[in-house]
């Protein structure tokens, strides 16, 4: 046991670390804000703003770990949802549901393939058996990424 977290770790930290370097390379060159003004001068709507930050925090979420997406698209996802006008503990909500959504759904599907790994089962089995708590999920992600009392109801 101790030996296959050991291997898991070793296999994660260099991707946490080339993703630090590059999030602090990105930061340095001004590239979250650069990005953030892109996009205002796209698109002068909140809510197709929001949309567009969900769809491709979905898409990233299937594709890359959380951690490593946190760290690469964070700043950048402040930087946008700041200038329209999103409180960031909202938006830190936003992105951790997305990528949840995103770890449960295929090709990668990291939580899909441990929870198929841990009952012995295929990863189609389990697919199917998550496809109502992820509607579930896009369904409070809906709620929280247009309703922002929902998020910041506890801290206000």
């Amino acid at each position: 046991m101790m030996r296959s977290t050991s291997v898991m770790l070793g296999a994660l930290l260099p991707i946490v670390a080339v993703a630090l370097m590059l999030k602090s390379l990105l930061v340095i060159q001004g590239v979250p804000d650069a990005f953030a003004e892109w996009v205002q001068s796209v698109s002068a709507s909140k809510v197709a703003i929001l949309l567009a930050m969900n769809v491709a925090l979905l898409i990233v979420g299937c594709l890359i770990d959380g951690i490593s997406a946190i760290l690469l698209l964070a700043p950048m996802m402040l930087a946008v949802g700041t200038a329209i006008g999103v409180h960031p503990i909202q938006l830190g909500i936003i992105i951790v549901l997305n990528l949840e959504i995103g770890l449960l759904t295929p090709p990668i599907g990291m939580n899909l393939l441990i929870a198929s790994r841990s009952f012995g089962t295929r990863v189609s089995d389990v697919a199917g058996s998550a496809v109502p708590f992820i509607l579930l999920m896009l369904a409070v992600l809906v709620l929280v990424t247009f309703w922002p009392g929902l998020s910041l109801a506890l801290i206000g």
